[in-house]
């Protein structure tokens, strides 16, 4: 019993990796909205602040801090930029992605104590779902914004899908792990839209 557990723990590991391997892209793509005051060689430092749950259906249990923030921090690393995780937030807990699409210079600068870095990002995690049939599938859908806390504007904006799945009984004893990947998959399609630093800096 022992090592067919062993076994399919294995082969659970190897498959979402592939799944997430498989259909990452590492190209850039052009995001939902990018203002001309957007200069990613300019940006020395990201406050990545705590994320906003706009779920209108919240049965999935999410781990915002780990599984938005910190891995979001990581990505951004990797691309070459600075970050800092803040774990508060000067706003109310109960924002909204609507809250985050209006937001008008004065709410902008009061997310943050003045005099600290000048770009803040927001991920809001819009749906989050998993389903069990003969397989399971995960779903998961983010929005990200870097505002200009010193403009008091949004200079980029976009949104990652990732969409998960197995079939058959492997696919079933994965359904816990769904959620998980279908966030990672959203996370590394929402940051294609961010170059990396050398790239930005060979531009230059």
């Amino acid at each position: 019993m022992i090592n067919k557990f062993n076994f399919f723990r294995a082969l659970f590991v190897a498959v979402l990796f592939s799944m997430y391997t498989g259909c990452a892209s590492t190209s850039i793509k052009q995001p939902i909205f990018q203002a001309k005051e957007y200069q990613p060689q300019t940006m020395l430092q990201i406050i990545i602040l705590p994320p906003v749950d706009s779920r209108f259906d919240k049965k999935e249990k999410v781990d915002l801090k780990t599984q938005l923030q910190e891995s979001s921090a990581k990505i951004l690393r990797k691309k070459g930029y600075q970050v800092i995780e803040s774990p508060v937030i000067n706003q109310s807990s109960q924002l909204t992605e609507e809250d985050l699409k209006s937001a008008n210079p004065a709410f902008i600068k009061s997310l943050y104590p003045s005099g600290e870095s000048r770009y803040l990002m927001v991920l809001s995690l819009l749906d989050l779902s998993t389903k069990l049939t003969f397989g399971s599938t995960g779903n998961a859908e983010i929005s990200g914004y870097i505002f200009d806390k010193d403009a008091g504007i949004v200079v980029w904006h976009d949104k990652g899908i990732g969409q998960v799945g197995q079939g058959g009984l492997l696919g079933m004893l994965m359904k816990s792990g769904m959620d998980n990947s279908a966030i990672d998959m959203a996370l590394s399609n929402l940051f294609l839209s961010i170059p990396k630093k050398d790239f930005v800096n060979k531009e230059k």
